[in-house]
């Protein structure tokens, strides 16, 4: 698997991250885009990627589920860790909070919120297997990314 990807920084800090504004789009013109970053908060670092986006009125996509290739749903926001610690608390009266839908799964970041809500229309127009292809992508154990934000 590709080290950006992952999120390597192969020790030089700074690193390309992958931000995949097309996964898993079929017949797509788009180029996928690398952007330099500053690394994710580790012991004693700096900023993590998650609130630099936020200072930076970025929006996100992410998707939750209920358990391993469970209940899914797809929400978008300008604060990520606020906004799914209000679904795994169950402030957000909801589907989310009717059905037990508590673990991140997936997330994108987009630069513009706009760009994050035409990107929640695309991916909820999606068929079911295609959301479970790129969940698979980016995190086949289907761990909570919670914890890492």
């Amino acid at each position: 698997m590709d080290p950006h990807l992952r999120g390597d920084d192969g020790g030089g800090g700074f690193r390309r991250r992958w931000i995949p504004a097309s996964a898993g789009m079929a017949n797509t013109h788009t180029a996928l885009h690398y952007i330099t970053l500053p690394p994710l908060r580790r012991q004693g670092s700096s900023v993590s990627i998650i609130y630099l986006c936020i200072s930076m009125k970025s929006g996100f996509v992410y998707i939750l589920a209920s358990c391993p290739f469970g209940t899914l749903y797809i929400g978008v926001t300008s604060n990520l860790p606020k906004r799914i610690w209000e679904h795994k608390e169950g402030v957000v009266k909801g589907f989310t909070k009717k059905y037990g839908i508590r673990h991140l799964v997936y997330y994108e970041i987009h630069s513009t919120i706009t760009g994050a809500l035409q990107r929640e229309r695309q991916l909820k127009r999606w068929k079911r297997t295609w959301k479970i292809n790129l969940i698979m992508n980016m995190n086949p154990q289907w761990k909570d990314l919670y914890e890492e934000l």
